[in-house]
């Protein structure tokens, strides 16, 4: 995933139902860093929604900002939005509440140092049409060290999350 001098896309592929390639999309974050896809969800107007991790400045995870994208049924960008924590951002899941709101969870990482000694877990919603940013949850853990939020399910208006925390 970090790995220094190698440049890294991101793509989304649609097969149809007859298992013929409707589309490929690729997402090139940074044309000289790291683009990372993790997750994808579709809505009722099969509407694709994906997240991931793109690097900025270069490929450290320090520099990685978290993404979500909109693609049409046909694979055209409809929306985007990229979110900077801080440090070092990453989105590993994604769901779609029943009013629309669209979800992605993940974790930050909250200091600058080399090697990130802190990283609280990642909640964001965002609105279905523009996917402008509607909120931010955060969890910080009793060590206050790792927090991470990796796998989420989504059951109408609630939000299932699983991930791992590391206390001292």
């Amino acid at each position: 995933e970090d790995t220094p001098g190698f440049r890294q896309e991101a793509w989304v592929r649609r097969y149809g139902t007859t298992g013929t390639v409707a589309y490929t999309t690729i997402y090139d974050g940074n044309a000289t860093g790291i683009t990372t896809a993790r997750d994808i969800v579709v809505d009722g107007s099969s509407n694709a929604y994906f997240v991931g991790e793109t690097t900025v400045g270069g490929t450290a995870d320090a520099n990685a900002n978290q993404y979500v994208r909109k693609l049409s049924s046909a694979g055209a960008l409809l929306f985007s939005n990229t979110r900077d924590g801080g440090f070092g951002d990453f989105y590993s899941s994604v769901g779609i509440l029943s009013n629309g709101k669209v979800v992605c969870a993940g974790y930050s990482f909250l200091d600058g140092s080399a090697v990130p000694a802190d990283c609280d877990g990642v909640l964001t919603e965002y609105a279905p049409a523009t996917l402008a940013q509607d909120s931010v949850v955060t969890y910080n853990g009793a060590g206050n060290d790792w927090d991470q939020w990796h796998e989420m399910t989504v059951d109408g208006t609630r939000v299932y999350l699983t991930g791992g925390t590391y206390a001292t």
